[in-house]
């Protein structure tokens, strides 16, 4: 199989796993504070592919080359970012918001850069990015006019929301970024996930102490963090890192941009979550413009 279609099935494997987790995440939420999950679960799978490589290949596995210090503190950094931004969105608004909200900043960024550098624009670039803006304007429209799957959330949390929503598709897009320049240094899926969680873990475990605490007191919730760590974080993110090493950055950009769909597939099971005829409507636009990209192939970017 090609390499850059391996890398899509790897990408869209992901997105199955994690629009599953977006809603178990949004449900957990609710009892339990978004620096208290962050801590528990990347602490499990940073140290789950800490031991998976030293077990594999001995302790020279987690030397980190000094070539490579910049980019893996930008990982460091984006990773963070794009994770507490993620998980205090899922708090307040729709997941499948959420997930529109961050898979639209990849493909914009990229139209954009392309812009800045006079480089040519392909037309399916362009129709794409401008239905991922149009389904994401109507999809934050729903939540501020408390119109979408959770209502009744005051205007203020509903800001707080989006924004992190925002913000943490900018740390999606750097992650990509930073995540292709380690492959470029030979860098392979498990050493990425090794590393890539320093201070994200550190954050989370500085704010937890200083608010809610690191304790969970419920044997439930205890269990669905660690299904979450499991299955909506270590899993899916080594396949994502898989993906991203085989597929360029707009591919991945362009199918993150899915996550809407399969996210609202999903709210189905989550009882706390409406039926919005505008997150469908939303959905729906950012889906049939992702669409077009494939339907007429642009060329490798």
């Amino acid at each position: 199989m090609d390499t850059r279609k391996l890398g899509a099935i790897l990408v869209l494997a992901f997105l199955v796993m994690a629009n599953a987790n977006a809603v178990v995440s949004g449900w957990l939420l609710q009892s339990v504070h978004p620096f208290t999950l962050l801590f528990w679960g990347f602490l499990i799978t940073g140290l789950f592919f800490f031991a998976r490589l030293s077990l594999q290949h001995g302790r020279s596995a987690l030397k980190i080359p000094r070539a490579s210090f910049a980019s893996l503190i930008t990982l460091n950094i984006a990773s963070a970012i794009s994770w507490i931004g993620y998980y205090y969105a899922l708090k307040f608004i729709e997941p499948a918001i959420v997930s529109a909200l961050m898979g639209c900043i990849g493909p914009l960024f990229i139209v954009a850069t392309s812009f800045i550098t006079l480089r040519l624009l392909r037309a399916n670039q362009i129709v794409t990015s401008a239905g991922i803006i149009i389904g994401t304007v109507v999809l934050a429209w729903a939540s501020i006019s408390d119109r979408s799957a959770i209502q009744n959330v005051s205007y203020q949390d509903v800001l707080i929301g989006l924004s992190a929503a925002f913000i943490g598709g900018i740390g999606q897009v750097i992650t990509t970024l930073s995540t292709k320049q380690l492959a470029k240094q030979n860098w392979n899926a498990s050493q990425i996930m090794a590393h890539r969680f320093y201070l994200l873990t550190l954050v989370a475990a500085c704010m937890a102490l200083n608010g809610p605490g690191l304790l969970v007191s419920s044997f439930g919730n205890v269990t669905a963090i660690a299904l979450v760590s499991v299955f909506g974080i270590l899993l899916p993110l080594w396949l994502l890192q898989k993906g991203i090493i085989l597929s360029t950055p707009f591919t991945v950009s362009v199918l993150l941009s899915l996550g809407p769909l399969m996210t609202l597939l999903f709210q189905g099971f989550d009882a706390r979550l409406l039926w919005s005829n505008l997150s469908v409507i939303g959905c729906a636009i950012i889906v049939l413009a992702t669409i077009n990209n494939f339907l007429f192939g642009a060329k490798k970017t």
